[in-house]
């Protein structure tokens, strides 16, 4: 019986020493002064004035020490705009501004001016994994003009303070409008036998420069309609630029002036031709526009 009571006294004692050993770890998981962000945008980095869906801006949030300790669930993880701005935010290239709405994922909530992650999104930084965080969308129908935007961003998390910068850019686009909104126009010289000189407008709005080719179907000679050997040369310009059509496609440069409603003129010449065979004839210049 002595031995019995002596072997119990020894597991007690073992048990004992099992509690007093694990006490070190459970005080060093109360402490999280600061969780360490590797951030990172990952949508919204091309904005497009043509498109009638607005443009999300994410950011993804991982550790980059990996898993946490439990007392890190703790620690309020927050996106704040830099300086005078508030969510939602104005993204900028220096002299214009690019409007966002405020649009949350399931990830966060908006606490006055700030995007705080939910505690849900805290446990899967915790547990190492990646949270992608939506803190805007850059509105549709923005006509402004072309190259970067930026805005600046901090997120803190603890102690932790970083700064990013949050940017698009916006692609150059070129729309034809008013009368040349359907991409046809023409010019009518009535009788060229006399010379003659017609001329005709496109109308467009651009965010950038454009570069401007002329293709002529028939090598800047108009043509008889119904097949007579017969040609009539003529001259053109565009803008008070002449075209040169009689070999490879003449290329113009359109530079960029302003937002509005711009037009250049299309100016056709036809000198003195004296008698030629009646009928019809005609040519098709091709424009093709590349904003840049």
């Amino acid at each position: 019986m002595k031995t019995k009571r002596s072997l119990a006294r020894a597991s007690a004692a073992a048990a004992a020493l099992l509690t007093v050993c694990a006490l070190p770890t459970l005080a060093e998981a109360r402490t999280c002064p600061s969780i360490n962000l590797n951030v990172q945008q990952v949508d919204g980095e091309g904005y497009d004035p043509g498109d009638y869906v607005d443009t999300p801006i994410r950011l993804r949030l991982q550790s980059a020490t990996g898993r946490l300790n439990l007392a890190c669930l703790l620690v309020p993880i927050t996106i704040k705009a830099v300086g005078s701005q508030s969510f939602p935010f104005e993204l900028s290239n220096g002299s214009a501004d690019l409007d966002t709405d405020f649009d949350l994922s399931s990830n966060a909530f908006r606490l006055l001016n700030q995007i705080r992650l939910t505690p849900s999104a805290r446990a899967k930084i915790v547990a190492g994994e990646a949270v992608v965080v939506t803190v805007g969308e850059i509105d549709a129908g923005q006509f402004t003009r072309s190259g970067p935007y930026s805005a600046q961003v901090e997120i803190e998390a603890g102690d932790s303070l970083r700064n990013l910068t949050v940017s698009t850019v916006v692609r150059p686009v070129m729309r034809l409008a008013r009368s040349s909104a359907d991409g046809v126009e023409s010019i009518d010289l009535g009788d060229p036998r006399q010379g003659a000189t017609g001329s005709t407008s496109f109308f467009y709005r651009s965010n950038a420069d454009i570069a401007l080719t002329v293709t002529s179907e028939n090598q800047g000679k108009l043509v008889h309609t119904e097949g007579a050997s017969t040609v009539i040369p003529y001259t053109a310009s565009i803008g008070g630029q002449t075209l040169s059509l009689t070999g490879a496609p003449a290329n113009l440069n359109l530079g960029y002036s302003s937002l509005g409603l711009q037009s250049r003129e299309v100016t056709v010449t036809v000198p003195p031709t004296g008698p030629v065979y009646a009928g019809r004839y005609n040519d098709t210049l091709t424009l093709s526009f590349t904003p840049y």
